[in-house]
């Protein structure tokens, strides 16, 4: 699926686990124009509108947190950013693969 908000493009994929929760695939572009990857842990019933809420808000928090070099410490390697259910890379446009 391809969504588009204001001058972002998501696409998202997602897998129910054995656990019940589904796993979240995502490719997005961010507004400073590096593509991004992801993916995103969400509990059954979870509403899409809400799922890509969730990923457009933490994309904006990292995003505004670039310019802050006290927030970098939640970017390992410069490439990737990790939390509990929440992972985002540095996209390689060779790599889409689902």
């Amino acid at each position: 699926m391809i969504l588009n908000a204001g001058n972002k493009k998501i696409r998202i994929f997602s897998k129910k686990l054995s656990s019940g929760n589904c796993q979240v695939k995502f490719f997005l572009d961010s507004r400073v124009g590096k593509p991004y990857y992801g993916y995103i842990l969400v509990a059954p019933g979870k509403k899409l509108s809400d799922v890509i809420t969730c990923i457009y808000q933490k994309m904006q928090d990292i995003e505004v947190g670039e310019g802050h070099p006290h927030q970098k410490i939640s970017w390992i390697n410069h490439k990737r950013h990790v939390e509990p259910n929440f992972m985002l890379f540095e996209d390689n446009p060779t790599n889409h693969e689902c």
